[in-house]
């Protein structure tokens, strides 16, 4: 009379319309047509424990829509890593295939890793006996390039070149100096460690040194001093074959036994041999 049993059947609807809709997701995850039978659900699900409430059931249900939603999640991260890998799917779902493939990986890391370590090891001794022997003979060559104005030098364990400088009474990082003494003593150093890294034995290869335009930024009286080296001095004396190119002609090509001149790329003038 009070609207009591009207409540109660429409609870009681709403009960069962929402069994029937998880009734139906389960039917629709085992893939059966229409709402399955309890012995059809146990016979896709034998582990199934008995289910006497409707709130086992909803359990249920929520639990397989977890599983359905992890498992588009592990598609598509296998999705991701075949992609990554430059792999099907298909590949990366052959565990053997994986494994020997991260073997062969592994291996040829080891073998970098050692390469690595035999390059670090001869890079050093190299320098250990080339750095004593380049120091050497840049002391020998910084006079004749400039002209007796400087005459010692050291190379810092990092490899940073330092010029002694009598007003400071001390060695003096190269990038103090000015720019034109900066360039000469660039060009020491480079020559000095050419002839340090030369065979022991004169006359075995290299036999030639190649210079590309070492007199760019060189006034006249550097110029010479420079040519005079390359000409009559100790590059000569160690190299066969000295080619020089330049734009700079502050300097008297005859010193040279040969030389050409170019034009666009063509040459106009050349004291080369015929043959």
């Amino acid at each position: 009379r009070d609207g009591t049993l009207e409540r109660d059947l429409e609870a009681q609807a709403d009960i069962i319309t929402q069994q029937r809709a998880i009734i139906e997701q389960i039917a629709s995850n085992l893939n059966v047509a229409g709402a399955p039978e309890e012995s059809a659900i146990r016979a896709a699900l034998p582990d199934l424990p008995p289910v006497t409430t409707p709130e086992e059931i909803a359990d249920i249900a929520a639990r397989m829509q977890d599983l359905d939603r992890l498992c588009f999640s592990l598609r598509q991260d296998l999705a991701t890593l075949a992609s990554e890998l430059g792999l099907t799917v298909e590949e990366t779902l052959d565990v053997a295939a994986c494994a020997a493939d991260l073997a062969a990986r592994e291996h040829e890391v080891r073998v970098k890793r050692v390469a690595e370590q035999i390059v670090e090891s001869v890079r050093d001794r190299m320098i250990q006996k080339v750095l004593p022997k380049t120091e050497e003979n840049m002391r020998l060559l910084l006079p004749q390039l400039t002209m007796g104005r400087y005459r010692d030098c050291e190379i810092t364990p990092d490899y940073k070149l330092q010029i002694w400088d009598d007003a400071a009474g001390r060695p003096v990082a190269k990038n103090i100096f000015s720019g034109g003494a900066r360039d000469q003593f660039s060009l020491a150093l480079r020559l000095a460690f050419a002839l340090a890294t030369l065979p022991e034995a004169l006359g075995t290869t290299p036999g030639f040194i190649f210079l590309d335009e070492p007199l760019s930024s060189f006034d006249a009286p550097r110029s010479e001093a420079l040519v005079d080296l390359l000409t009559r001095g100790q590059i000569h004396d160690n190299f066969s074959q000295i080619f020089v190119i330049s734009h700079n002609l502050l300097f008297d090509r005859r010193a040279f036994t040969h030389h050409l001149r170019l034009e666009y790329g063509a040459v106009v003038e050349s004291t080369l041999p015929d043959h």
